[in-house]
């Protein structure tokens, strides 16, 4: 087993997936880019969280579907401004 030393930074890419409430996802991430087992990548998780509380983004949901209802609403948005044009 692979030991770190406890460490506040993470891969960006695993960073962004907790913004977007996705937890196991950065777990997968921090393995496959730290080289970590299971254990130790969500002790790193854990303390990362601890350290810098993240908050959700509007709009998403900690299931992941929440992006699927914020692209829709930015959908619609896109549409009612500039799709009025394309109907014309």
């Amino acid at each position: 087993m692979k030991t770190l030393e406890r460490q506040s930074l993470l891969p960006l890419d695993a960073i962004g997936a907790l913004e977007l409430g996705q937890k196991p996802e950065a777990i997968r991430i921090v393995r496959q880019q730290l080289g970590v087992d299971m254990p130790v990548a969500q002790d790193l998780i854990e303390g990362y969280l601890k350290q810098h509380p993240v908050e959700i983004m509007p709009g998403f949901s900690t299931d992941g579907t929440g992006h699927w209802v914020w692209l829709l609403l930015c959908g619609i948005a896109l549409l009612s401004l500039g799709g009025l044009t394309l109907l014309s």
